[in-house]
């Protein structure tokens, strides 16, 4: 909670623990999700001229969730990322 105060995790999300990085423009997260254990969260950093970008890829190894379940995981991560994180840097 102290390091990423913008992580307002859900009732049915974890703390991601970090799998990999390499500074300054690689991370990947474990899964949010206890019903998608083998998820992974992989964040690539592009520095740009008006601020940094940060997209996100969802991977999952084994069965794919429903697409609902899919909805609402990528909606999860637009609000945690593109909304919550921004908005701790006053972006």
């Amino acid at each position: 909670p102290t390091t990423r105060p913008w992580l307002e995790l859900a009732d049915d999300e974890i703390e991601p623990r970090i799998l990999d990085s390499a500074e300054p423009t690689l991370v990947v997260w474990s899964s949010l999700w206890p019903a998608l254990p083998e998820a992974t969260i992989r964040f690539e950093i592009h520095p740009a001229v008006d601020g940094c970008g940060v997209p996100w890829t969802l991977l999952a190894a084994g069965p794919m969730p429903s697409e609902d379940r899919l909805a609402h995981v990528r909606s999860r991560l637009t609000v945690l990322v593109s909304e919550h994180l921004r908005n701790s840097y006053g972006q």
